[in-house]
């Protein structure tokens, strides 16, 4: 009896220290990442890939089916902070031929149907809608803008005392 006493309170411990660890469990945030803010003229929003798998192995798809339009410069893939998974959309930057990339709407990847179409005409290129994030979310992303308000300020006044 006192065996199985000693069993159970053994596989009682185990879990407890499985509970710590998990609350321990760091979070990444979506912000954070360098990849986060890749928005530029160009830029190309790409929907519909599958979402199960891990975003190194979309990254990887997105690339090869994109680099038969031409050298594809970025991939950002936005992700849920808590979770870790796709929000089931990327940006791509293409260093030239964006506009052959936009041939590639409507072709398939993984048997799953694409919508390729320029980032600019997307709301989620102005922000990722209908999530909650993390609690560091609206910190990375308030110094975020902050750093692009410093450097819009500081650009006008290099170019206002050379002038």
């Amino acid at each position: 009896m006192t065996e199985i006493v000693q069993k159970l309170k053994k596989n009682s411990d185990l879990l407890e220290k499985e509970k710590e660890t998990s609350k321990k469990k760091v979070v990444e945030c979506c912000f954070e990442s360098e990849d986060a803010f890749i928005q530029h003229q160009y830029t190309i929003f790409v929907g519909g890939f599958r979402c199960s798998s891990s975003r190194d192995d979309i990254k990887s798809a997105l690339i090869k089916h994109f680099s038969s339009c031409g050298e594809v410069s970025r991939v950002s893939i936005p992700f849920h902070c808590q979770t870790g998974s796709s929000m089931g959309f990327a940006f791509i930057n293409m260093i030239k031929d964006y506009d052959k990339a936009l041939t590639l709407d409507g072709s398939y990847l993984d048997g799953l149907r694409l919508t390729v179409t320029m980032a600019i005409n997307r709301s989620e290129y102005y922000g990722y809608t209908n999530r909650k994030g993390c609690e560091r979310c609206g910190i990375a992303l308030s110094t975020h803008v902050k750093k692009q308000m410093y450097e819009k300020f500081y650009s006008r006044n290099r170019l206002s005392s050379t002038s």
